[in-house]
């Protein structure tokens, strides 16, 4: 098995991964924030209530990491292969592969660029029909949406709500990402 192979299995693994942990934090919100109200009402102080979905929070941080050093270092790869192929394919400097997904502002537009260009150039080069098409577009929204989710979910946390966990924003962020996931495991697996 060739080294992009090996990372296009670590990106999509990583994904999943992601994508499980959103799904395990949805589904233990929901007891959770009944435990959560219970405790207040029996007269615990809101500082010291802990709950399984407190116990589980950094699930997401740490899937998310794995996530993005695997998809980087895969997106490194294709895009290597790409510009040594065609230099003047892909609009952005490697360095964006990386640091695109992170950097405040550029990171709403950046990643999908760099994605399509190497959609792009890899239809170019095979003279193929272009199997992602529109659906970057969905890919990007529905990834959109699930950060800004999972933002306001940790503002809430970080402002101290009366509740901060909320089962409609987690069940609305795990829908997000699985749209996402449905398009990004397509693009993986062409760009692979």
């Amino acid at each position: 098995m060739d080294q992009l192979s090996i990372r296009a299995r670590q990106a999509l693994s990583s994904a999943a991964a992601l994508l499980s942990a959103q799904w395990i934090m949805a589904l233990v919100s929901i007891p959770s924030s009944n435990d959560y109200e219970t405790q207040l009402a029996a007269g615990t102080s809101a500082e010291k209530i802990t709950t399984i979905y407190d116990n589980l929070s950094l699930l997401i941080t740490v899937t998310l990491v794995w996530s993005w050093l695997a998809t980087y270092r895969f997106m490194l790869e294709v895009f290597d292969r790409e510009v040594k192929e065609n230099a003047s394919a892909i609009r952005l400097k490697r360095g964006w592969v990386i640091w695109g997904w992170v950097v405040p502002i550029v990171s709403f537009w950046f990643p999908k660029r760099v994605t399509e260009d190497l959609v792009k150039a890899k239809v170019s080069r095979l003279k193929e029909v272009d199997p992602i098409g529109k659906t970057s577009g969905t890919w990007w929204a529905t990834w959109v949406s699930f950060i800004l989710l999972n933002n306001l979910i940790s503002f809430n946390v970080i402002t101290g709500q009366a509740s901060h966990i909320q089962p409609s924003y987690e069940i609305a962020a795990a829908c997000m990402l699985t749209a996402s996931y449905m398009v990004w495991t397509k693009i993986i697996k062409f760009l692979a």
